[in-house]
């Protein structure tokens, strides 16, 4: 099986794809800028990027060419969908390292056939692994990774804390709404603590969600484990029995918002060290 990564600002337009990839057996994650999907692979390993050729925040010529210019990504096969206006890149792509290009128009059962085959020819024996000891601990932090932020019109919530657990990654989610602020801590990708609105724990956690139905911005800063605010441990669930558990009060967001209720307060501030 292989992972996948799929780089649409347009959700909905690469849901089909999406779906028939899945189907074919392949793990799939979709971002939706060039800076998102960056964050991603820099996180978590992926064996093949499909993306459109114009994104919000970087041309895919660019964005192809940030990835294969990284020894940590080069070897992640890249393809381009493109329009007909845009078939006139085909030098510059293969300049760049584009393994494939794609056509917009191309079906979505052709895409899986050829994305399948692209892999397939690529594929390559796994390397064995030995057991090595574990290096001493370096005497300053390591770089602990990129700042993910953005606009929750572009990115839902639940999908970036998806991906912030998936790179296991420690640090603070702030998120702020037109109704007030709240904060997720993460450690090891796993949810530790929440607040919003004056509750802690699962239920902040839960109405975090459902009110960011409405829009905002997020910004989640990956800190060291030294760095980290001093908070309790109020949850101890997974990330995805969270979200399963919020699921319903999901479904229900959109009539709550109709009715307008936005009050509340803004949640205590995290005491730092």
């Amino acid at each position: 099986m292989a992972k996948l990564l799929l780089v649409d600002p347009d959700r909905s337009a690469c849901a089909a794809l999406e779906t028939a990839l899945v189907g074919a057996g392949h793990a799939v994650n979709v971002a939706p800028s060039a800076l998102f999907a960056l964050t991603m692979l820099d996180w978590d390993k992926h064996d093949l990027v499909v993306s459109k050729a114009a994104l919000g925040d970087m041309e895919g010529l660019e964005f192809c060419s940030v990835v294969k210019s990284d020894p940590a990504t080069k070897g992640v096969l890249f393809v381009l969908v493109v329009t007909h206006a845009d078939k006139t890149l085909g030098p510059a792509a293969v300049e760049v390292g584009v393994d494939m290009l794609l056509g917009a128009e191309t079906s979505t059962p052709t895409m899986v056939r050829r994305i399948g085959n692209l892999l397939r020819v690529h594929a390559r024996p796994e390397p064995e692994v030995r057991e090595e000891p574990a290096p001493p601990a370096p005497a300053a932090s390591a770089p602990v990774g990129r700042t993910l932020e953005g606009s929750l019109g572009v990115m839902d919530l639940a999908e970036v804390s998806q991906a912030i657990s998936l790179g296991r990654k420690t640090g603070v989610l702030a998120v702020t709404l037109t109704n007030g602020q709240g904060v997720v801590i993460f450690v090891a990708g796993r949810v530790i603590h929440a607040e919003f609105k004056g509750q802690q724990g699962e239920p902040a956690f839960a109405a975090l969600m459902v009110a960011a139905q409405r829009g905002g911005t997020f910004r989640f800063s990956p800190l060291p484990r030294h760095e980290m605010p001093d908070t309790p441990t109020t949850i101890s669930k997974s990330v995805e029995q969270l979200l399963l558990g919020v699921a319903a009060d999901l479904d229900e967001a959109g009539a709550t918002f109709a009715n307008g209720d936005e009050a509340g307060v803004a949640p205590a501030p995290l005491e730092e060290r």
